[in-house]
């Protein structure tokens, strides 16, 4: 009997050495077969993750597509800096958001976003040289992006732009004003209009830079404007000096003394025709002037003015007698 429970013993330890010494309850629900499919299973989990998603190219922004570019959205607001001490006039500084909402990063320089228009003395550049790239669904803000800039500026035809007028971000007009101005206002009709100015193709409409009067026998057909009728000034062609003069005689009908210092023509010739901006004492600080007045003679000959919302209307002044 001793010598029976002698060799169960010992084919109970041969069993125990032959698991790997696990004990007999450790055998208890476990699956050999489903450890090494589990194992497999995880290798090729981990092969799939390391495959990693192809990510858009990030492109230059003037590279960008119309359909990428339309889903950047630009924001700009001025503000006055009263550290620049000046005794006279304002400057502002410029802060510009932008948010991407395309599918693909895009890439600024930020030295190259500028403030333009066709009849600035110079373009305003950017105060900032940082390289920027902004991904999907993020915005960025940048501070002080324009520095220095006059407030004359801002009240007139002009664009926030990227390298060059070709790719326009907003207009300026009344970007000092609350919430400032977006890339939305370049769809305003009147903001189109104020920036475009009538733009002709006709080389006759008045340029400005005549130096020669009318002919004297010139036919009748060329005065057709009965207020204009009794001048021998033709209109359609008149020189600096008269656009001008026909300015200053609309004002004066209007209550202004343009002879008073106060009040500042500023003459340019822009899309084929000259344009005459009026500029005077911006309300409650005189020391700062304002645009006031848009005047443009149009192709028939009739002096026409804006008050700076875009929308034109002809004078009754007729142009002054000599």
């Amino acid at each position: 009997m001793k010598q029976f429970i002698r060799v169960i013993s010992l084919c109970l330890l041969g069993l125990v050495f032959l698991s790997g010494c696990d004990l007999p309850g450790q055998f208890v629900g476990k699956n050999p077969f489903a450890a090494r499919t589990s194992t497999s299973a995880q290798h090729i989990s981990a092969k799939t993750a390391s495959v990693k998603k192809t990510s858009p190219k990030a492109v230059v922004y003037t590279d960008a597509s119309a359909q990428v570019t339309q889903k950047i959205h630009f924001a700009f607001k001025a503000e006055q800096d009263e550290t620049a001490g000046l005794k006279v006039g304002v400057f502002f500084i410029v802060t510009m958001t932008v948010k991407n909402e395309s599918n693909t990063p895009i890439i600024f320089d930020s030295s190259k976003f500028i403030m333009s228009g066709s009849d600035w003395p110079e373009t305003i550049r950017s105060a900032k040289s940082k390289k920027i790239q902004l991904n999907p669904g993020n915005k960025t803000i940048i501070n002080n992006l324009f520095e220095k800039v006059g407030g004359q500026t801002l009240e007139g035809p002009g664009v926030f732009a990227y390298l060059n007028r070709q790719h326009p971000l907003a207009y300026v007009y009344n970007s000092f004003k609350p919430g400032g101005v977006t890339s939305d206002n370049l769809k305003d009709p009147k903001l189109i209009k104020l920036n475009t100015l009538h733009q002709s193709t006709q080389s006759s409409s008045a340029s400005g830079y005549s130096d020669s009067s009318s002919d004297s026998s010139s036919t009748d057909a060329d005065n057709t404007n009965d207020e204009n009728s009794d001048n021998d000034v033709d209109t359609t062609d008149l020189t600096q000096d008269q656009l001008l003069a026909w300015v200053r005689a609309d004002l004066e009908s209007k209550g202004w003394n343009p002879a008073d210092g106060k009040v500042n023509l500023k003459y340019s010739f822009e899309g084929g025709e000259a344009i005459v901006r009026v500029y005077g004492p911006m309300a409650g600080k005189p020391n700062i002037q304002e645009l006031t007045h848009l005047y443009l003679v149009n192709a028939d000959g009739d002096l026409q003015v804006s008050d700076g919302d875009g929308n034109f209307t002809t004078t009754s002044t007729p142009y002054p007698d000599n």
